[in-house]
């Protein structure tokens, strides 16, 4: 059985002539007649019957049939308009996963100019730790990524947003806070407040703490960014976090961010996809890289040239801090 042969009955079940019908459906009126021959002949019945010779009439078993084709065709129609709109990006659902300082950060506002232009579209967001994020992209759990790693494998493509740094974060009060430039000598013996050990931040701190020697104190570990910048507020300890989140804090939110000169812009942050992406999926990412395009070419240029400042690291233009969630001194754009 096929679909054309059911568009025919529908046709033909109004007391419609083969000719009428072929105009219809666009074929003939002797493949009609062949079409709902071949019907019959598969079914073992009559679906039409011709009295006085005008038209085709339903039999008893063809206004069944036809009733019911009826309803599996609309519902068909249904599901091809549905396909339509999810190939359009104009409905479905997008599964975005996420790291911390991408996911609360960065994306509230990425979402928003998507949500702006595709609002039909469904958004699930998970935030979580990037090794995990992309584990789960790379089972198909999620259509795209915003991560701290760049993806292993042929089937997924990594394309880089932007290079973030370290810095500490401190309540104004504390001694330290009254110095611009920060050595990490200077944070060894203090009471530091960071990411918890499955994080790829936690990984990168304690590296660059063994690689210059340096003792550590980690006296709270806890597992959100926000947590670490509150129990900074009430000078609890120091704590160690991408720049990213801390762009628009003051004094006066009872944080003050200081450099560390041993972590320079390094912390690469990345947008990671399935070689062949959903509608929806291209949709963000044409948002994501139109952000972040416009910076990338200087960013590059000033790579080959060995930076633009006197420690070797680039500044981000006005208009990328803008663009880029809002913050003031957000990360670098690439």
């Amino acid at each position: 059985m096929e679909l054309m042969q059911l568009r025919m009955l529908l046709a033909a079940a109004h007391g419609a002539s083969l000719q009428r019908v072929g105009q219809v459906v666009g074929r003939t009126p002797q493949a009609v007649g062949m079409a709902i021959d071949k019907l019959e002949n598969e079914l073992g019945v009559s679906l039409f019957h011709a009295p006085n010779g005008k038209g085709l009439q339903l039999t008893a078993a063809g206004a069944v049939l036809a009733d019911h084709a009826l309803r599996a065709l609309a519902l068909l129609d249904e599901g091809i308009s549905a396909v339509e709109d999810i190939r359009t990006a104009r409905s479905g659902c997008l599964r975005i996963g996420s790291n911390q300082s991408i996911g609360e950060y960065v994306l509230p506002q990425i979402t928003d100019i998507f949500r702006r232009k595709h609002p039909a579209v469904k958004l699930k967001v998970t935030i979580d730790y990037s090794d995990s994020i992309l584990v789960s992209l790379a089972q198909n759990e999620f259509d795209i990524a915003l991560v701290a790693n760049a993806a292993k494998g042929k089937d997924l493509h990594s394309t880089l947003l932007m290079v973030d740094r370290v810095v500490a974060v401190m309540s104004p009060g504390h001694p330290l806070a009254q110095r611009e430039l920060l050595a990490i000598e200077d944070l060894a013996h203090e009471s530091l407040i960071l990411l918890d050990e499955a994080s790829e931040l936690h990984e990168r701190i304690v590296q660059t703490f063994r690689r210059f020697r340096t003792p550590m104190n980690p006296s709270v570990v806890t597992s959100t960014l926000e947590s670490i910048k509150r129990m900074v507020a009430q000078d609890i300890g120091i704590g160690i976090v991408p720049r990213l989140c801390v762009g628009q804090e003051t004094a006066s939110d009872g944080l003050a961010v200081r450099t560390i000169a041993e972590f320079p812009e390094d912390r690469e942050l990345w947008m990671v996809y399935p070689r062949t992406r959903s509608p929806a999926a291209l949709a963000l990412a044409s948002i994501v890289e139109g952000i972040y395009r416009q910076d990338a070419l200087t960013i590059s240029a000033l790579r080959l040239s060995g930076g633009d400042n006197k420690d070797g690291t680039y500044s981000v233009s006005k208009t990328a801090q803008g663009r880029c969630s809002g913050h003031k001194g957000v990360a670098k754009v690439l």
